[in-house]
């Protein structure tokens, strides 16, 4: 029972993951809206005080049968190295979590502007409002990441 409590949430969390990183590309343009408004919050989920995801954390809590589990491997703490590491792929968590950023922000910024396109929204009335938008993005990646 405990297994297949697992594999659920793993296949629930792998179809999350998915959304995330091609939804901008193949949703419907119908439920681009939901997308927009989702993906931000998604993220600030998997950014909260512990880093964690809540599908990370009840899969941890049914595998370790506990309520606060103390997790043996650091892998079982992010979903993302865990399948990336049972096809043998080795990856750094810094560098996984920057790629995962750039391809979730890519896919949200063609959402975005596949949602502008179909509703003929013009995306910037002034130049200062094109600089301010354009350069948000560009610090922060370089607060992040550098």
């Amino acid at each position: 029972m405990k297994d297949l409590l697992i594999i659920i949430i793993n296949s629930i969390h792998l179809s999350l993951a998915i959304l995330l990183i091609f939804g901008g590309y193949i949703i419907p343009s119908k439920y681009i809206p939901m997308y927009l408004l989702g993906c931000p919050f998604m993220i600030i989920d998997w950014n909260d005080g512990d880093g964690l995801c809540h599908l990370t954390k009840l899969k941890n809590m049914v595998q370790y049968e506990s309520i606060n589990p103390i997790v043996d491997d650091d892998y079982d703490n992010n979903f993302i190295n865990n399948l990336l590491r049972k096809l043998d792929i080795q990856t750094n968590h810094k560098t996984i979590t920057m790629m995962l950023y750039l391809l979730i922000s890519f896919s949200w910024l063609y959402a975005y502007l596949r949602f502008i396109r179909n509703h003929t929204i013009r995306m910037f009335p002034n130049q200062l409002s094109k600089y301010i938008v354009y350069s948000v993005p560009v610090v922060w990646f370089t607060v992040t990441f550098i």
